[in-house]
């Protein structure tokens, strides 16, 4: 764990799924244990070495007996930092995308403002061009969507690199299957959670296969928007959540 003042007596244990990242998960692993007490790997039936080469680097590995996707990967590894003592999880992919030499200032960022959830943004401070006109139309869209939720200027809503206090995670911890992080930042601004973002690099995966296809863009919007009816009618789950926190 990062000797910084602000964070050195927190516990914090850091998530990376991973699918058929053998290439790349090593580093970030090795990289991402300077600055975390834990990792765990959730190994989304891998078909290559990604499991044997996170374990190597020195991560817990969890293995899925196949691919179940991304919602399902991050269930199991909030289920399993929940079970163990930590005050603050961060998840980032194992592509190389999300760097880790950023996982201490989204830390700082979060407890010097009180936050209960930072998300690293591509497009905050910087004007990112690496991204398809239209990839970069949608997140724009709803990223303005999720702001009208809250007090907080979203710019990334589709940004999986986070870090959460666990006390708020516990109220999230059930993403949805498809456009996980959408639905998880709309209910988390629902339930009043302190939300912020903080500016990172993602530079483009140098190995592996991107999830986005020709058919991800064409459904892309109709699924969003099934996002933002399906949260905007959830008052009753986000009353019991708000109960859970209380008790």
């Amino acid at each position: 764990m990062s000797s910084d003042p602000v964070s050195r007596h927190l516990r914090v244990i850091a998530i990376i799924p991973a699918y058929n990242e053998e290439n790349s998960v090593r580093r970030i692993v090795k990289d991402t244990s300077c600055f975390v007490d834990e990792i765990v790997v959730v190994d989304d039936g891998s078909e290559d070495m990604t499991a044997k080469e996170a374990e190597s680097a020195g991560a817990k590995t969890i293995r899925h007996p196949s691919n179940s996707g991304i919602g399902s990967s991050l269930r199991t590894g909030y289920g399993y930092c929940l079970s163990k003592p930590c005050d603050i999880v961060v998840q980032l992919d194992a592509d190389g995308q999300h760097e880790p030499q950023f996982v201490p200032l989204m830390i700082n960022h979060m407890i010097a403002n009180n936050l209960d959830i930072v998300t690293g943004s591509r497009f905050l401070g910087q004007r990112s061009m690496d991204y398809a006109l239209l990839r970069r139309a949608g997140i724009k869209l709803f990223s303005v969507v999720a702001s009208s939720y809250g007090s907080a200027r979203i710019t990334d809503v589709t940004s999986g690199f986070r870090a959460y206090r666990s006390t708020a995670l516990r109220l999230i911890v059930d993403v949805a299957d498809r456009h996980w992080a959408f639905d998880q930042t709309l209910r988390a601004l629902k339930l009043g959670l302190k939300y912020g973002e903080y500016p990172v690099l993602m530079p483009k995966r140098n190995s592996g296969k991107s999830q986005f296809s020709a058919r991800t863009f064409f459904l892309y919007p109709i699924r969003m928007t099934g996002v933002v009816l399906k949260v905007g009618l959830s008052g009753s789950q986000i009353d019991k959540a708000k109960m859970r926190e209380k008790s």
